[in-house]
């Protein structure tokens, strides 16, 4: 009983202690009820590649699937959703290849594959004329090649033993009965007994009770269905016979190839029992039906099988010369092309090997032809898409946010008739030559070309439109309208301008809205219309030529955003940028000195957003455009920006350079013009260089021979340093001035001077 009491009171005294220990590290927390989650101390979110709707902020497993969670990227709340920024090594580890987009002629060449299937229209089924015993057979495997005429088996036939008497009793009294004699002869006739056998019977006397089967064609036995002693009804199947001389190629072709074959088609294939060894056929035959589980049409076509060296159920890869083989265009590789529907994603170089990004691209696709796809809008020649890798971006694009094939923007454009879209596009057309006379500074040109441009607004039928479409439309034709009316009733060119950006603000949004046809319209923007406002307008052409200042700032500007026929503007797309209402006269430059205009830039969502710094000295406006990265706490000049090697002084397409008149750089006279801005970095020099091609994606395609100067320039190691990349046009007095550049701890200056 004490040894019982002992028990309990230490049982008692464990319970306390345990409990009170408990409360001391849990504390005196007066919610118990709360739920606490381990948050990681760095703020990472875990995601699953395979549901990246499920976040949490701890690692574990997915709760769907059970894979293991992964980290969310980390990059900045401002990247740009379209653009996924990697690092070099995780480009390596991901096996990217990049493919430039050229234009040509496609291939002519379709691959498709299949297998080798017997001509069902040489299959013959021999069957038995007659009823009977299997006494004989000659063929005793299936696989047996026959010859025309050779005897396969031979029947014993009760009923043909009868019909042998009928005829010898009435070969008898055919004098007499002659239609009796006929009748018998005729049954035995459609038990395909021939005349000669008939006659042998008739005149040896003797009643013949077995009768053989020939073969009536020559091929090889597939089917043999009788044994003997077996007895057989009339018109049971005994063999069935097949001439492999020719066979059929049977081929799975996709939707998406249908429309490049055709009846007639030159074939070629291959099977692995030669290898090396090309055989040719034609396109015979499509199925008229597609298969619905796996989308596949049937294509068949005939081939001459010399020495029966193509078996049935052999695999074939075909090789089809198309009947496009003749279209031309923008092609991709089949590779490249994440399949959402009719318009598909691929993903586009923006970046450069040291700072890798890839941005991604809705395209229209044409026909297949060949290994490639013919592309109709959402990518340019001469860019760089992704060939192989592109499931790995994607994946890390999903996981990191951004837009990707399964989460794509909303779309700003609405679809409407293609008559619409050709009224639109003349009513640009005529807009352009508003545009070319305001360059010119040419207030009666501007005049004369609003009329054109009135008529074809007439011709815009709003009938054609309804719904939210409709509604739409009618917003911006007002403001239109009453645009050309002003410009049309002032002889002030500056007043034509500020008349001449609301005309443009609305067209921008119409293109926008419903697009255009046959040509692309790019959008370009001025940072420093209406003091420093900034304004927009449309141009045929890529190149700057500046409404809002003519000769006085003619190449200020960038393009901003290229409207291609049938490519959709996306919603979430750059904004335009707000302006900032100021007081006094609309276009007084006496103050721009000095512009550093990375705010006017327009809102960015890049980590190096493209961005610009000009000033005039004198008359001489200098104007420097490039992409901003920021350090970031990386390692810059040896680390990210090599030693050594041809930079662009910035990030993704080459930094670039522009003066309306005639520059002295470090005493050099530069002739006007716009320029690529490279340089080569170095550790106590750095070489600065101005090359012709100033549209150039990254330096992949920097050519020296197209410099038309190079410096040696002194780096200095700045006081403080600088996060984000910055250049600078600083106006000295109206003959001098400084390009001054800085980044990380590293910055340089070179004179500039004008005559």
């Amino acid at each position: 009983m004490n040894k019982n009491k002992q028990t309990i009171l230490v049982i008692l005294g464990c319970l306390f202690f345990g409990g009170l220990a408990g409360w001391l590290v849990r504390g005196t927390d007066d919610h118990p009820d709360h739920e606490h989650f381990h948050v990681a101390e760095d703020g990472t979110i875990y995601t699953c590649s395979m549901h990246p709707q499920i976040r949490q902020n701890e690692p574990g497993q997915c709760p769907l699937c059970g894979m293991a969670l992964t980290p969310v990227s980390s990059g900045s709340g401002d990247s740009n959703p379209f653009v996924l920024e990697m690092t070099p090594e995780a480009v390596a580890l991901s096996n990217v290849q990049l493919t430039r987009v050229k234009s040509g002629a496609g291939t002519g060449k379709l691959t498709l594959t299949g297998k080798i299937q017997t001509n069902e229209q040489r299959v013959k089924s021999l069957t038995a004329n007659f009823a009977g015993r299997v006494d004989q057979l000659f063929v005793n495997f299936t696989g047996q090649e026959v010859r025309r005429g050779e005897k396969l088996a031979t029947l014993y036939s009760p009923e043909l033993v009868n019909a042998q008497k009928e005829l010898l009793e009435t070969a008898k009294i055919k004098g007499r009965q002659p239609a009796l004699y006929q009748a018998a002869k005729e049954k035995l006739r459609l038990w395909k007994i021939s005349d000669d056998q008939i006659d042998r019977i008739e005149q040896s006397g003797q009643i013949q009770t077995q009768f053989d089967v020939y073969a009536d064609v020559a091929g090889v036995v597939t089917a043999r269905n009788v044994a003997v002693g077996d007895f057989v009804n009339r018109g049971s199947v005994l063999f069935e016979i097949v001439d492999l001389s020719t066979v059929w190629v049977i081929l799975d072709a996709y939707e998406s190839d249908l429309g490049a074959i055709r009846k007639g088609d030159d074939l070629s294939f291959l099977v692995s029992a030669y290898p090396g060894r090309e055989f040719k056929a034609k396109v015979t035959y499509i199925d008229p039906v597609l298969n619905p589980d796996t989308r596949t049409v049937g294509v068949r076509a005939e081939a001459t099988n010399r020495n029966f060296e193509l078996k049935p159920e052999m695999f074939v890869s075909a090789t089809i010369s198309t009947a496009q083989s003749a279209q031309t265009g923008l092609m991709v590789p089949k590779t490249s092309i994440l399949w959402t529907g009719p318009r598909s994603v691929v993903y586009v170089q923006v970046g450069n090997r040291e700072a890798p990004a890839f941005e991604m691209r809705e395209i229209e696709l044409g026909a297949r032809v060949g290994n490639d796809y013919l592309v109709l809008s959402g990518v340019e020649e001469g860019e760089q898409v992704v060939s192989n890798g592109v499931f790995a971006i994607d994946a890390a694009a999903q996981l990191s946010g951004n837009y990707s094939m399964m989460l794509r923007p909303q779309v700003k454009t609405i679809e409407v008739s293609e008559e619409f879209k050709k009224q639109l596009t003349a009513l640009i057309q005529s807009y352009l030559p508003i545009k070319d006379a305001l360059v010119q500074t040419n207030a009666q040109a501007t005049r004369q070309a609003i009329n054109p441009a009135k008529a074809s607004l007439v011709k815009v039928d709003a009938k054609l439109l309804d719904g939210k479409a409709g509604e739409i439309w009618s917003k911006l034709l007002s403001p239109i309208q009453s645009s050309l009316d002003k410009i049309a009733n002032t002889s002030d060119v500056e007043e034509q301008r500020k008349h001449f950006e609301i005309l443009s603000d609305n067209l921008i949004d119409a293109v926008e809205y419903f697009g255009v046809v046959e040509n692309t319209i790019y959008r370009q923007y001025c940072p420093m219309a209406f003091r420093d406002q900034g304004a927009y307008w449309l141009s045929a052409e890529k190149e700057i030529r500046n409404p809002y200042f003519g000769d006085m700032m003619l190449t200020c500007g960038e393009v901003k955003e290229t409207y291609q026929p049938g490519k959709r503007v996306a919603a979430t797309g750059a904004p335009k940028e707000e302006k900032v209402q100021t007081t006094g006269s609309a276009h007084d430059h006496s103050g721009h000195s000095h512009h550093d205009h990375s705010a006017h830039a327009g809102p960015s969502a890049s980590k190096s957003p493209r961005t610009a710094a000009m000033a005039n000295i004198g008359s001489n406006h200098v104007h420097i455009d490039y992409s901003a990265p920021s350090v970031r706490g990386r390692e810059i000049f040896g680390g990210l920006v090599a030693f050594g090697e041809v930079w662009v002084t910035g990030a993704h397409t080459a930094t670039s350079i522009s003066f309306n008149e005639d520059l002295k750089i470090e005493g050099k006279l530069i002739p006007a013009g716009k320029y690529a801005l490279f340089t080569i970095p170095g550790r106590e020099k750095w070489t600065l260089i101005l090359n012709k091609n100033y549209e150039q994606h990254l330096a992949d395609d920097y050519e020296e021979s197209q410099d038309v100067g190079r410096w040696e320039v002194v780096p200095s190691t700045l006081n403080e340093a600088v996060e984000q990349l910055r250049f600078e046009v600083v106006a000295l007095d109206e003959k001098k001035g400084l390009l001054k550049f800085a980044w990380s701890e590293m910055g340089f200056e070179v004179k500039l001077s004008v005559n």
